[in-house]
């Protein structure tokens, strides 16, 4: 991958970073606490959602969408993203529909409840928006795909947060939550425009092709892989809530788990480029070609995270301190717990992809299992006694066992593979 290409990724990562740590900061300071519990809560709530909606399809639109590019195939290409975006916007209007009545009826907070409404009300954008990003990437716009994802949502949810400082009602949970929807909306328009333009001439007029059913046999693996990573992510503030934690205890881990995601968004930002290489590769069983975009990576990302890391450390108490002293307090030991974590997911982020690419389907679904009921455990046993510090303490151990495996089993299915070409080479000649 050209180098530049790569320095486009990682610098529009850490802004992508910094826009959401500001966006964050800012709602920490605007809200008062009880609302600023309300607005992580909706907005964990809200990830969860968008990462079910598309049912898998945005990851597998990744894996097959490039190869079927450079075939000029288009006719399966249109009926592959119809099929995604299709099945993106039903069930997104399905569980607007369920949690949004269910937030109406249920007992909760007023500002919860309005925060989750209009979480709901912006999962269709939301959801079209995770497919589009992913179809712009494998089109070859990684860097525009960032770009409108990463960086236009959030700069649009921090510039209404702004204005709701000036604005004659009082600043609320819901309204932060509604930042972020208008956010989702301008990038779904945009990214619209963008794959438009990205695919081949004539694309429109070719009539689509392909089988559904294959499609969403397909698709199930990233979609367990990519519901469970957001719950596994989204857990702790949602079993924090639910298990009565104080609203300071809430919004330090939110403040905490922002700070952290720095490490992980360099990362996830590449992975859009790696990603499609690597489909590619695997494609034409390239085990060459797979070795050296891992070591290629390898060598610009395990620095990068070990500065980080030991910023993250040094700096934990001050960082925190700028969203409420009280974070700073009980935050501090969460943020360097769960930077751990971070790290680790980070830097072996490729390893799952490896796992599906390679069929190791059955394998995957146990080791997810077994990490959730994991998580789960650790947190209903830490967080009654450690709050924050109990809630980072589950998050990262278990994210230190399944990436491990992860790891192991992906270098294990790389090594078989490579065995298998080199024995056909071997026959050949």
């Amino acid at each position: 991958m050209p180098a530049v290409r790569v320095g486009a990724l990682v610098s529009l990562a850490v802004l992508a970073q910094l826009l959401g740590f500001l966006v964050t900061l800012a709602a920490a300071r605007l809200l008062p606490v009880e609302s600023f519990e309300a607005y992580v809560v909706a907005a964990a709530l809200f990830i969860l959602l968008a990462a079910a909606a598309p049912l898998g399809s945005e990851k597998h639109a990744l894996r097959h969408l490039p190869a079927l590019l450079e075939k000029a195939d288009l006719a399966q290409a249109r009926g592959l993203l119809a099929f995604g975006a299709r099945q993106s916007l039903g069930i997104a209007l399905i569980l607007t529909a369920g949690v949004g009545a269910w937030a109406l009826l249920a007992g909760i907070a007023p500002d919860l409840r309005s925060a989750v409404v209009i979480t709901c009300l912006s999962l269709p954008a939301g959801a079209l928006s995770h497919y589009a990003v992913e179809v712009l990437t494998a089109a070859g716009r990684p860097v525009q795909a960032l770009a409108l994802f990463r960086v236009a949502v959030p700069a649009a949810a921090l510039a209404l947060i702004g204005l709701m400082a000036i604005a004659p009602v009082a600043p609320s949970g819901a309204g932060g939550i509604a930042a972020w929807g208008i956010g989702w909306v301008v990038a779904l328009s945009a990214m619209t425009a963008a794959i438009a333009r990205a695919l081949p001439p004539g694309w429109r007029a070719i009539s689509p092709a392909g089988d559904r059913t294959v499609w969403k046999r397909e698709a199930r693996p990233f979609f367990i892989h990519r519901l469970s990573m957001s719950l596994f992510a989204q857990t702790p503030v949602l079993m924090l809530e639910l298990m009565g934690a104080p609203a300071g205890d809430v919004g330090a881990y939110a403040a905490a788990a922002a700070t952290a995601s720095l490490i992980t968004v360099l990362a996830t930002a590449t992975n859009r480029a790696y990603g499609r290489e690597l489909a590619l590769h695997i494609q034409s069983s390239d085990a060459k070609g797979i070795r050296r975009l891992l070591a290629e990576r390898a060598r610009w990302l395990l620095p990068a995270i070990m500065v980080l890391l030991v910023a993250m450390f040094v700096l934990a108490g001050p960082v925190l301190s700028l969203f409420r002293p009280l974070f700073a307090q009980t935050g501090a030991l969460p943020l360097r717990i769960l930077a751990i974590g971070c790290a680790t997911t980070a830097f072996f982020s490729l390893a799952p992809t490896m796992l599906k690419f390679g069929g190791q389907n059955a394998v995957l679904y146990k080791l997810l299992v077994t990490a959730a009921g994991v998580q789960l455990a650790l947190h209903v046993i830490l967080i009654p006694q450690r709050g924050a510090t109990g809630a980072a303490f589950a998050q990262t151990a278990t994210m230190l066992l399944l990436y491990g495996a992860f790891a192991i089993l992906g270098l294990q299915v790389r090594r078989r593979k490579e065995t298998v070409l080199a024995s056909q080479s071997d026959r050949a000649n």
